[in-house]
């Protein structure tokens, strides 16, 4: 469960209006450099895919998971078509309905990083709408910064919001694009003095995002 505090607007998950639009018959997660929703440009995409949504783990150049001051080591989400890492103490949740599933993986503090599957494959453009319009209604001011990103050579909607919630200064990130089975939304938040230690444990989560494709 989500902490006390700067909550997400969960609400936009499920009053996206759905349509029948066609997407790319893969997808794959594209490199990301310490500095945000960077895709390495230089990066070679022609290897095998292997019916999966994330990179080739061979070539990642990034942040790995932490096992946590306990030693509980890294845990691995495997459901729904998808596959992913995770620390071990932090705390993973799932809500899932006819639509769409949101699985959370929630930090010791109010950090947290999430992964909604949308059932029907609506436009990854009416996801962002909703996602922008939310956070638009919950927060007076916010900065709004486009990322550079690539899925399998095609750009993907990425977004960086900058807000202050609380009093304090909180960051959120986004991503959007389609698979064959679903759209894909992943969006992690957090107050940035939390982000200084937790992001790059969230980037590490992404990167080790795996989509099946069967």
């Amino acid at each position: 469960m989500i902490s006390d505090g700067c909550q997400p607007p969960l609400t936009i998950q499920t009053n996206i209006l759905r349509s029948d639009a066609g997407g790319t018959e893969e997808s794959e997660l594209s490199v990301m450099r310490d500095e945000g929703w960077v895709h390495d440009h230089d990066h070679d995409h022609s290897h095998d895919h292997d019916h999966d949504c994330g990179h080739d783990h061979d070539h990642d150049t990034g942040p790995e998971l932490d096992a946590g001051p306990d030693g509980d080591g890294i845990e691995t989400y495997s459901g729904h078509g998808v596959r992913f890492q995770y620390p071990g103490h932090w705390e993973l949740g799932e809500e899932s309905s006819p639509e769409q599933t949101t699985i959370t993986v929630q930090s010791p503090g109010t950090t947290y990083w999430t992964l909604s599957l949308f059932e029907e494959r609506p436009d990854p453009q009416q996801i962002e709408a909703s996602v922008m319009a939310a956070y638009e209604e919950m927060y007076d001011e916010m900065d709004v910064y486009d990322s550079d990103i690539l899925v399998l050579g095609v750009p993907a909607i990425a977004r960086e919001l900058d807000f202050v919630c609380l009093d304090l200064v909180s960051t959120a990130a986004l991503i959007i694009f389609q698979t064959m089975n679903h759209t894909v939304l992943v969006l992690f938040q957090g107050e940035d003095r939390e982000l200084e230690t937790c992001r790059p444990q969230l980037e590490a989560m992404t990167r080790s995002l795996l989509c099946d494709m069967d």
